[in-house]
């Protein structure tokens, strides 16, 4: 799949356990592969048809140290803060690089005492295409599963 960042001999994600692996895995953290999730369960066949859960699977986000494979994570941010904003929620995007391809996005609904805070990390590491049985940028449902960065 032309264009997509691999890491052949470079730091790897493995495929089934999320764990980095390879001489530059220190540099970066270990990510989720895969959700295991019951099918009975409405919210799970909701979740695996979800266009938007697939867009956002599919939005590049590789982070590196090296420049050559770094992607950013503004494409994903600028997702979010849309769909939340369609919601309700005031978004607030913090550029956190010279050139605003990485950033934070604080999002609020309501005011006051109380309320609810979402955190999570919006890039991915750098994988290994050849170690996954599916696109690793698209969403694969398989025994069970739900796979993708």
């Amino acid at each position: 799949m032309a264009g997509r960042p691999s890491r052949s001999g470079k730091s790897q994600a493995d495929s089934t356990s999320g764990r980095v692996s390879g001489p530059s895995a220190r540099s970066f953290s270990s990510a989720p592969a895969a959700w295991l999730l019951p099918w009975s369960s409405p919210v799970a066949s909701a979740i695996a048809s979800s266009s938007q859960l697939r867009q956002l699977v599919a939005t590049p986000s590789v982070s590196s140290t090296d420049p050559h494979w770094d992607q950013g994570n503004r494409k994903v941010i600028d997702l979010l803060a849309s769909w939340l904003s369609d919601l309700g929620f005031r978004t607030e995007i913090q550029a956190v690089s010279a050139d605003g391809s990485k950033a934070n996005l604080i999002a609020t609904l309501g005011s006051g005492p109380g309320g609810l805070v979402l955190a999570g990390h919006t890039d991915t590491v750098p994988f290994d295409e050849g170690r996954w049985q599916s696109d690793p940028l698209g969403l694969s449902e398989r025994d069970q599963r739900l796979y993708g960065l």
